[in-house]
């Protein structure tokens, strides 16, 4: 199916894009309610049902399952284009804009 949208997210785009999903906190990390993409945006989403994310004070760590390719330049490359960036959302159908920590 197609997994690129907000409302199209499954849990097989979970277990495509992520290899590993891990949390110090006591009932580890939350399952999510499925994940979605966007290639071209280098977007990729993890989204938890209502009062299921991630917990304050929480240790997480998430492995990506990707394919590094050879850039071709220096090492500056990377100050300008980096290889993620992780935004934490509160709330993505009410304040969509409105990142919790980045």
């Amino acid at each position: 199916g197609t997994r690129n949208s907000l409302g199209k997210e499954d849990q097989v785009a979970c277990g495509m894009l992520f290899r590993e999903l891990w949390s110090n906190h006591q009932n580890g990390f939350p399952v999510p309610k499925g994940c979605f993409y966007l290639h071209w945006d280098k977007s990729y989403a993890i989204v938890f049902d209502p009062q299921n994310g991630l917990a304050e004070s929480s240790e997480y760590q998430i492995v990506i399952n990707v394919e590094m390719r050879a850039v071709f330049g220096d090492a500056s490359y990377w100050i300008t284009h980096p290889v993620v960036r992780v935004i934490s959302f509160d709330d993505v159908v009410l304040r969509k804009e409105f990142a919790v920590e980045v």
